[in-house]
């Protein structure tokens, strides 16, 4: 499984919710239909022999595309452990703490609730003043975080529905164990009062207590930066259900590919994330990336910069569209482009040509 061809699927399912067949989503666009200033088509790479990218075709720059998605986080995944690395370089007593928050869910509950009311507890919880107990920006202050960056994460279980949670990196100094502790058991508190203040039910507050708040220090070394980097991209957009059968929007979508009785319900579940259009899966607070020397832009902009600055691979392969698309080849080409030269490519497109 490739996810161009991951992308096909979510492109005829999303068509079957089409009101209008001539306003296609921008996804229906992405990779299929040539930017209409381009004037050609192009594949460019970088210079060090990886993969080559499309240029000239449209791009839908969305989270629930699987070709932008991995694109996007590969992006962020460079930024959070560029950020880490400097943060952890600048003082030996720096640290980053996970801070995981999740909220009650069941089968019979939308996604759309679901975040809605996780979205608005956080935002409570972030926002609240007191002059009788810590808030959230006292228990920053506290450990003198300087900013945080959290990655959404989104699964769904047969058993459990769907289950939105966030993880929270906070770039702040060393906690010994007995401080980490009280300051998740602080969060805690904080959390379960901004919950129920947005309307929020807990069924039992010992599981709420027990689940709701998880923090996790880590090391400076390298390999808990990388880790990091790697957990939270990985997590959120694996292609495969995990061990305990929780499966990511993207792997609802490749099971949609099987024809059984579930593949119509994993389609409609994939088209819950699929509707949250304007969903936020990566953002860093305020102030955050320039103070690690990083420009903060959009997903719009992160996608256009990183193939501007690339190296022309292959100058047009306009007059070979037809073909790529027909075939399906989008996958293959990339990659065979980390290590076949330009004439080779060319030859193995060219092989499609009056194939059937």
């Amino acid at each position: 499984m490739n996810k161009f061809d991951l992308q096909n699927t979510a492109q005829n399912i999303v068509k079957s919710i089409r009101s209008d067949p001539l306003d296609l989503y921008p996804i229906e666009h992405c990779h299929r239909s040539p930017v209409k200033w381009a004037g050609k088509i192009a594949m460019v790479k970088h210079p060090n022999n990886k993969q080559a990218h499309f240029v000239g075709l449209q791009t839908c720059k969305k989270w629930h595309c699987p070709v932008c998605a991995a694109h996007l986080m590969a992006i962020r995944s460079n930024e959070i452990q560029t950020m880490i690395t400097r943060h952890m370089k600048a003082d030996s007593g720096n640290t980053i703490i996970m801070l995981t928050i999740t909220t009650p869910h069941c089968r019979r509950d939308s996604l759309v609730d679901l975040l809605k009311l996780q979205d608005s507890s956080i935002a409570w919880m972030k926002n609240q003043k007191s002059k009788k107990i810590n808030t959230y920006k006292d228990l920053m202050t506290e450990i003198e975080s300087v900013g945080e960056l959290f990655v959404r994460e989104v699964v769904w279980s047969n058993r459990s529905g769907w289950n939105p949670h966030r993880h929270v990196l906070l770039f702040c100094k060393y906690q010994t164990d007995s401080d980490l502790e009280k300051l998740q058991k602080e969060l805690t508190e904080l959390f379960i009062k901004a919950y129920r203040k947005q309307g929020g039910k807990i069924p039992k507050i010992s599981d709420f207590r027990q689940h709701s708040i998880k923090l996790t220090q880590y090391s400076g070394d390298n390999a808990h930066t990388r880790y990091i980097a790697r957990y939270l991209s990985k997590s959120a957009f694996t292609y495969f259900p995990s061990n305990n059968g929780s499966m990511t929007p993207f792997a609802l979508l490749e099971s949609s590919r099987h024809d059984n009785e579930k593949s119509m319900q994993y389609a409609a579940l994939y088209l819950e994330f699929f509707n949250l259009q304007r969903l936020s899966m990566v953002r860093a607070s305020p102030g955050l990336k320039k103070k690690f020397g990083i420009v903060d832009k959009t997903d719009t902009e992160a996608i256009e910069q990183s193939i501007s600055d690339k190296m022309v691979y292959i100058d047009d392969i306009t007059p070979y569209m037809s073909t790529i698309l027909k075939h399906r080849l989008f996958g293959k080409i990339r990659q065979y482009s980390a290590t076949m030269k330009p004439a080779e490519m060319l030859a193995m497109i060219k092989k499609y040509e009056y194939a059937a």
